[in-house]
């Protein structure tokens, strides 16, 4: 059983659709490629001694307790995509226009199935928030700005 390593990209907050709770989820880099996103009430309960299963494999990914939270030194806008309920992440891109223009192409492109894939975008701000919201079919399709 391989232990991944991973770093903090950032934290969002999301409603749990199952308490109706707003909740914290922490992004976190795998060293193997992936994002993963980890309830945070979850990873704080969790004994020193325990690492969350990596959903990815049979093994754990490894939470550095001493970490710091790096914060970028600029606005970030990214494209999210999800196909069968696979992340990928696009970006950075410096200007939410710019980031708008990428998912409009990805819509657009043939490598997104309508009524299969979701799209949405992430922002981080300078100080480390993170929004996080879904475009609908009307805001990407041809012609609109």
């Amino acid at each position: 059983m391989k232990s991944v390593m991973t770093k903090w990209i950032g934290t969002i907050r999301v409603i749990d659709p199952d308490t109706g709770n707003l909740v914290e989820v922490e992004l976190r880099k795998l060293e193997s490629g992936g994002i993963v996103g980890l309830d945070g009430s979850y990873l704080h309960d969790l004994a020193d001694d325990e690492q969350p299963n990596n959903p990815y494999d049979d093994g754990k990914i490894i939470v550095p307790d001493d970490e710091t939270e790096p914060l970028p030194s600029t606005n970030r806008h990214y494209v999210l995509t999800f196909s069968y309920c696979e992340p990928a992440l696009t970006g950075p891109f410096s200007t939410p226009e710019k980031r708008d223009a990428e998912a409009r192409r990805i819509f657009n492109g043939g490598d997104f199935t309508q009524g299969e894939d979701d799209i949405g975008w992430l922002d981080q701000t300078a100080d480390g928030t993170l929004n996080v919201g879904a475009y609908t079919d009307e805001d990407l399709e041809e012609g609109t700005e």
